[in-house]
């Protein structure tokens, strides 16, 4: 057991969410200068945050456990499998990851306040966010809001995919999706032609998932701390992302150099 268990318990084999997301955003915290309640509000957020991609990953691998055993139950009973397991997995996977984007827009808010960041959804596939961004942030600080600006606009063709497939899903835009999308069963009678839910030909649902999973916790990773970082900084330290660092983390708090 370590120190995290008793307030969180990262589901992830490699500790993942822990090493990306949770150690280095309360490193961050402990060198900002906040008030007590803002401390408060950080420290709550982030384990909602926390709780969304473990929630995200849980999902994931639920939706992979229950094909497999799919997949077995078609080879061995020659039947259909039209389970609604594998649409709820998907449907929650979706939701969980908006959600997750919700709660970040909401950092800004504890370090601004109210009156200068009222925004609480990452609206509008994200363009609501770069437009409160450019408009409402204070302009000793338009530089970092600039670096927020890049990261929605990086992962822009994800986030539009993620929100577009939500919507569809829970407000049956396009007339939703027909539970039978993730049926499983033979094509032509024998074990290599059983068809599983894809999201193209060459891709399937679950890898689809995995791969959101990844882009949920980098984008996590980098959005989550650099909103945190619109706080103003103890002196005696630098903090940097550096993506060429080797390390889970790409996160790294640097002394800075004594003055003589």
């Amino acid at each position: 057991m370590n120190k995290w268990d008793n307030v969180f318990r990262d589901p992830h084999p490699d500790q993942l969410i822990l090493n990306k997301v949770a150690i280095p955003a309360f490193d961050t915290i402990k060198h900002l200068t906040l008030t007590d309640f803002q401390f408060d509000d950080l420290f709550n957020l982030f384990f909602v945050i926390l709780r969304k991609l473990a929630a995200i990953y849980n999902h994931l691998n639920n939706y992979k456990e229950i094909e497999k055993k799919a997949i077995l139950n078609v080879k061995i009973l020659d039947t259909i499998d039209t389970s609604s397991d594998l649409y709820i997995e998907f449907d929650e996977f979706v939701v969980q990851i908006k959600s997750l984007l919700d709660h970040q827009v909401k950092i800004l808010k504890v370090i601004l306040g109210n009156k200068c960041w009222n925004l609480g959804t990452f609206s509008n596939e994200g363009s609501g966010v770069i437009k409160a961004l450019q408009n409402n942030v204070p302009v000793n600080l338009k530089h970092k809001g600039k670096i927020l600006i890049k990261v929605i606009i990086d992962s822009s063709e994800w986030i539009k995919n993620i929100v577009k497939i939500r919507d569809k899903i829970n407000h049956c835009l396009d007339n939703g999706i027909n539970i039978n999308y993730f049926k499983i069963y033979r094509s032509n009678g024998d074990d290599n032609s059983i068809k599983i839910p894809m999201m193209s030909p060459s891709l399937s649902v679950s890898q689809w998932m995995e791969n959101s999973w990844f882009y949920a916790i980098n984008f996590t990773e980098i959005f989550s701390i650099s909103s945190i970082l619109f706080a103003p900084i103890k002196k005696g330290v630098t903090i940097l992302y550096d993506g060429r660092r080797k390390e889970v983390s790409k996160w790294v708090i640097l002394p800075n150099p004594k003055q003589f």
